[in-house]
């Protein structure tokens, strides 16, 4: 993990706990959070998390608390690393943290517990361990953002892509768009349906044929 803002592995936010959630919100906050970049945030704006990730999308996050009052070396009350993403729920974006890694005490399985209505310090990180990289199940490193990498979970019978800017696990109908949009033209095995003659269609690399099925 780095600490240096001017590299292009860290992304920031800021966060407040209420009961067991952990509500975004934007980077003009962290100037009342006494975290390394407090003096900074006017320079980092283009550097926020809810700018640069979409809902759904896998990163890797680390959740500082601090103690009250001006700046301090080794000033943390509790801090939680994982994986999790942004979700959007009655409004607000929220973290949904889906799996802890560590605290300042060390391994963890569930969710640590902030001060409630305490703003905290959320950035994304690159972990030391190559074990956390592989934490949850069938899933596969991306760098859809410069030189932050994102878990990405393949979902059964889909393949890995990049679709809509973002790089996902793509379904079966979601590839046929994909095809469909980039194809000028029709190629041999492609199928359609004909609107007008009430049929389905092949191409068999010449000519559209309507499509028959021999009756039982």
């Amino acid at each position: 993990m780095t600490n240096n803002p001017k590299t292009r592995n860290n992304f920031f936010c800021c966060a407040t706990q209420v009961e067991e959630t952990i509500i975004l919100s934007e980077m003009a906050a962290l100037k009342e959070v006494p975290c390394p970049y407090q003096e900074l945030v006017d320079l980092m704006s283009g550097r926020c998390i809810l700018s640069n990730f979409q809902v759904d999308e896998l990163f890797f996050y680390e959740i500082i608390e601090y103690k009250d009052g001006p700046r301090q070396p080794d000033n943390e009350i509790d801090i939680e690393r994982g994986i999790g993403c942004i979700e959007i729920e009655d409004g607000l974006k929220k973290l949904k943290r889906i799996t802890p890694l560590s605290s300042i005490d060390g391994p963890i399985t569930k969710p640590r517990d902030f001060t409630e209505d305490k703003k905290l310090f959320i950035q994304t990180y690159i972990p030391k361990d190559y074990r956390d990289l592989f934490s949850t199940p069938n899933t596969v490193l991306a760098t859809e953002v410069a030189g932050c990498p994102s878990p990405v979970e393949l979902q059964d019978y889909t393949v890995l892509g990049r679709l809509n800017g973002t790089i996902q696990s793509i379904d079966q109908q979601e590839l046929w768009s994909i095809l469909l949009a980039n194809t000028r033209k029709p190629v041999e095995g492609m199928v359609r349906y004909n609107k007008r003659g009430k049929h389905f269609e092949g191409h068999d690399g010449k000519q559209w044929r309507a499509l028959k099925w021999e009756e039982e």
